[in-house]
């Protein structure tokens, strides 16, 4: 029986300053899934691209530790709320 490949973490909060490639990673890996995410939640196209890109700020200023694919995408839907519902509450 073959085993399945785990996808690779992302890792974002291994430097102080992220690469440029970790960075591209973490939005190309994460980001339509993360406006589809907002659209299913009720957004308008125009304030989900906004929050989307809020988001991603948010994750450079404040990265994740390292985790997998899943986690990662389920902590970038909470900063998402966070921003949605007023000023960030990250913690």
């Amino acid at each position: 029986m073959r085993r399945r490949r785990r996808p690779p973490a992302i890792v974002l909060s291994t430097a102080v300053h992220p690469s440029q490639d970790a960075i591209a990673d973490l939005v190309r890996q994460q980001q339509a899934g993360l406006r589809s995410h907002l659209r299913w939640l009720g957004a308008s196209n125009d304030v989900a691209d906004d929050l989307v890109q809020d988001t991603f700020v948010v994750a450079l200023t404040q990265p994740p530790v390292e985790r997998d694919p899943a986690s990662t995408a389920a902590w970038l839907r909470t900063v998402a709320r966070h921003l949605d519902d007023g000023p960030p509450k990250i913690g």
